[in-house]
């Protein structure tokens, strides 16, 4: 799998074949590994995390508008696949109550500072029953992955508030869950 990300269009590789979006030439950096997630270590079996638990890295096909993806885009550490041109994405594992949903959560990003702070980029924030119900499930995936925490980084100060009211709306205020305007 060879790696890249782009910054105004430009499609570029490193030695290590990775690009992080965002970067200049001279910052780019190798890929944050999921170190001891999901991958025997030294402790054997016992420091595998239980099944649904736990982040991990999954291709994904975007269906965003051009604004919304590029507002994606500009997260620091956003990487693609160049074989198949989709985005890295972190999913959070979880065991969903509902039989007929997905075991996992996916977020734009990671924290480049702290790996267990998954971040979601929000261009525009509704009280729709979509953006409600996603954010259900990413406190059920967050109570059952205590180490980990979300926050929501919006364009404006008008957006932040609209997230919180979203927040408020959905009854997961007590959830890890922050909302930042980004820089």
């Amino acid at each position: 799998m060879r790696l890249s990300g782009s910054v105004g269009g430009e499609v570029g590789s490193t030695a290590s074949g990775i690009r992080r979006i965002g970067a200049t030439a001279n910052e780019v950096k190798p890929a944050q590994a999921s170190v001891g997630e999901g991958v025997a270590t030294e402790g054997g079996a016992d420091s595998i995390p239980p099944r649904n638990r736990g982040v991990h890295d999954v291709l994904e096909a975007s269906s965003k508008s051009d604004a919304a993806q590029a507002y994606e885009d500009s997260l620091p550490g956003a990487v693609y696949d160049i074989e198949t041109r989709k985005k890295i994405a972190p999913a959070l594992r979880f065991e969903n109550p509902n039989p007929r949903g997905k075991s996992e959560v996916r977020f734009d990003g990671r924290d480049i500072n702290n790996p267990k702070i998954l971040i979601d980029r929000k261009l525009n924030v509704t009280t729709k029953s979509k953006q409600l119900a996603d954010l259900r499930r990413w406190a059920e995936a967050l109570k059952q992955n205590p180490d980990y925490s979300v926050r929501i980084e919006v364009p404006s100060i008008a957006a932040q508030r609209n997230a919180i009211r979203m927040i408020e709306k959905a009854n997961v205020a007590d959830a890890p869950i922050t909302v930042k305007v980004a820089e």
